[in-house]
């Protein structure tokens, strides 16, 4: 599933980039601010969770109105991070190169136990 997954992104971002020829070619230095909070919410238990993100910036040039890239890392909601070492830090490396802002990031993780034995789920 998250090969697939990755592998329509990566068709995606073909598409996207050859209709934008001025962020095709790797063209900039890069540069990454790890861990930026972008929220807080409840996890599955009720405790609050503090949200964070690595962004990664092209270096070079001081255009203001760059595109953003979001990625979002596979795991089900169980699993995974940003940090994993599925690729997300390549793709964003090697966009951020192209010109464009990248934000690789974590959501909330976990599921409630006792909702699994429900035999509503079975």
């Amino acid at each position: 599933m998250q090969k697939t997954c990755t592998i329509l992104a990566l068709m995606l971002i073909t598409a996207t980039l050859s209709a934008q020829l001025a962020f095709t070619t790797k063209q900039y230095g890069w540069r990454i601010e790890k861990d930026l909070e972008y929220g807080t919410a409840p996890n599955y238990a009720g405790i609050p969770t503090t949200l964070i993100l690595d962004l990664y910036k092209p270096v070079g040039d001081d255009n203001s109105q760059r595109p953003l890239l979001v990625l979002v890392h596979g795991g089900a909601w169980v699993g995974g991070c940003k940090d994993d070492a599925s690729g997300l830090a390549v793709i964003a490396q090697e966009m951020a190169q192209r010109g464009y802002v990248v934000a690789s990031v974590n959501y909330r993780l976990g599921w409630h136990k006792v909702a699994l034995s429900s035999p509503i789920l079975h």
